[in-house]
């Protein structure tokens, strides 16, 4: 009976060791795939929500006809306008050279804010606000690591932001 007992106890440990061992590689690889493992911050623009912001009740996703990456010609100019500060107010016909098309909505503050993309055409920009504050992110689908980039969005918002959070994400 005893050695029946050491046996099932033998068992159980190395049954939980390889439980957790799984379990650790299976986070890692996760932490990998997300890019957390590899550096903390991609690029120094990068600034992750804080969890009142991703758990306040008020925050909200902003329509997407209220938002427009900016285009490749002019995505130098708006970058440069952007290393200073994080979001920098534009007017009306401003928008329509940036972004090629007017934005949606109307009244608000028009800015022109930080944003960082994976190198990669797949995938899309949410931009969510809270009285206040304002987070862009970009999520796509992808199984490694691809270099970052730094990109610019032009956002109709109600009010000009006093914090800018700007992150992004990969789900595979």
């Amino acid at each position: 009976m005893k050695r029946r007992t050491r046996i099932i106890g033998i068992m159980a440990v190395a049954s939980v060791a390889i439980g957790a061992a799984l379990v650790l590689r299976d986070a890692r690889g996760v932490a990998r795939s997300q890019g957390w493992a590899e550096f903390a911050s991609p690029d120094r623009w990068c600034s992750t929500p804080t969890d009142e912001f991703i758990h306040s009740a008020d925050a909200r996703e902003r329509d997407p006809a209220t938002f427009a990456v900016v285009v490749p010609a002019r995505e130098p100019e708006s970058l440069a306008r952007l290393e200073q500060s994080p979001w920098v107010e534009v007017s009306e016909p401003e928008v329509t050279g940036l972004t090629g098309r007017p934005l949606g909505g109307t009244g608000g503050r028009l800015v022109l804010l930080r944003a960082l993309s994976w190198d990669t055409p797949y995938g899309g920009f949410t931009v969510s606000w809270r009285p206040g504050a304002v987070r862009v992110n970009r999520g796509c689908l992808g199984t490694h690591l691809l270099p970052v980039v730094r990109r610019a969005v032009v956002a109709r918002l109600p009010d000009v932001p006093a914090e800018v959070f700007v992150d992004l994400g990969m789900a595979e």
